[in-house]
């Protein structure tokens, strides 16, 4: 899973859980349940699209985003050369 998909799953599950459905569910007409629930899954879908183009053609803070994602998940195979540190000088 990429780590846009991830924030998607992760902004949208808060807004659409049971819990919070039900909660708002019991404050607000049908109408607006379904605009709360639109906004939820629309905002979260923009959110994870702004993020991956960030993630993957931002320039700098793209570089230093997939830099701290490679550190953080160490099992992804990072395919790209670390871009805050020097190669190491050789012997």
């Amino acid at each position: 899973m990429s780590p846009a998909v991830g924030l998607a799953f992760l902004l949208a599950g808060g807004a659409t859980s049971l819990p919070a459905a039900v909660a708002v569910w019991a404050l607000v007409r049908p109408r607006v349940f379904a605009a709360y629930l639109a906004f939820a899954g629309l905002g979260s879908t923009l959110a994870a699209h702004a993020f991956a183009a960030v993630l993957c053609c931002g320039g700098c803070l793209g570089r230093i985003v997939r830099w701290w994602a490679c550190r953080l998940r160490p099992e992804n195979a990072c395919s790209y050369p670390t871009p805050l540190r020097s190669p190491p000088p050789g012997p």
